[in-house]
């Protein structure tokens, strides 16, 4: 914990602690104004010597109703002071665990240890980390990279199961997410470790939502380049399979 924060958590803890004592205070006094205004607005009873007690009614008096309204005024005005120091009280809180939460996990991260793990486990942890960036995100490509991208679709192997698998995840979520018709897939081709998707659509908009959603879906372990195109409503995508 750094000394400038080792000095902060007294000063935030005293003025919880003046907060608190001030709720104190003012819940007392509440309680003796509401005390006073029972004795004024209570009617005085007699006792004759007989069964039951005489009420003996209080002469109106312009002063006591006048009183009573400021207590009233008051008792309101410190029920909302109390309620906004609550308030505060909470919020300063929250702020001082927080710090402490942030000074513990600075503590913790001074002297990290060593870490060692398994080739394979650090393989599937870059690629779910490398995954999770780019989900909702397209790449525009051109040129020798658009070229490279494609040579490396014509030469890889043919299809087998699992990118048979893929494709099918792929068609199936489209066709279920096209509700108007408005998008076509010209072509999908899913072989080796790379997809290659055609596709026209009458609604830009609908048709990047729809794609954006399909990437964030967990079957999805592509990262999507698309060559640039001239026409309007005309998408091709190369999509690599990181998971193989």
């Amino acid at each position: 914990m750094t000394s400038k924060n080792k000095g902060l958590l007294p000063v935030v803890s005293f003025i919880i602690g003046s907060i608190l004592s001030l709720s104190i205070v003012y819940f007392f006094q509440l309680n003796l104004y509401q005390e006073k205004e029972e004795s004024i607005t209570s009617t005085p009873r007699i006792d004759d010597g007989a069964n039951e007690p005489i009420e003996v009614p209080l002469p109106y008096n312009s002063n006591n109703t006048e009183e009573q309204g400021d207590l009233k005024k008051m008792i309101a005005k410190q029920a909302d002071i109390i309620k906004r120091l609550n308030t505060d009280i909470s919020d300063l809180s929250d702020q001082l665990a927080s710090l402490q939460l942030k000074n513990e996990n600075i503590a913790s991260d001074e002297n990290p240890p060593l870490v060692k793990m398994r080739m394979d486990d650090f393989e599937n942890l870059t690629k779910e980390t490398f995954i999770e960036k780019f989900k909702g995100i397209v790449l525009s490509i051109s040129g020798n990279r658009l070229e490279a991208l494609k040579r490396g679709f014509e030469r890889s192997l043919d299809q087998d199961e699992k990118s048979l698998a893929y494709q099918n995840n792929i068609s199936g979520y489209l066709l279920e997410n096209n509700p108007y018709s408005e998008h076509y897939i010209d072509d999908l081709r899913c072989q080796g470790d790379i997809c290659r998707l055609e596709i026209s659509t009458s609604n830009d908009e609908s048709w990047e939502q729809i794609y954006a959603d399909m990437t964030r879906q967990d079957w999805y372990t592509s990262v999507t380049f698309e060559e640039e195109s001239e026409f309007q409503g005309r998408h091709i995508y190369y999509l690599p399979n990181i998971d193989n």
